[in-house]
């Protein structure tokens, strides 16, 4: 039973020893350098806003005098 636990100890030490000779931690791989990207003149959503300010929707209030009169009448 001693001898067991005598060569039990023994593995794990050998273990521990070589686990440190193998350098113990990973070392990690420096971070890859930021990619930058030249900005377009125009942003999306200026382009967006004068897209919008090109729609003609017509005379809104015109539209909605009909469903007024029908319930003024209710």
């Amino acid at each position: 039973m001693k001898k067991l636990l005598i060569l039990l100890v023994l593995a794990v030490v050998a273990v521990g020893v070589w686990y440190l000779l193998q350098g113990g931690t990973p070392v990690e791989a420096p971070a890859p350098a930021p990619v930058t990207e030249a900005l377009p003149e125009a942003s999306p959503t200026a382009d967006l806003d004068a897209e919008l300010e090109l729609i003609d929707i017509g005379d809104v209030d015109a539209d909605f005098e009909e469903v007024d009169a029908d319930l003024n009448q209710l």
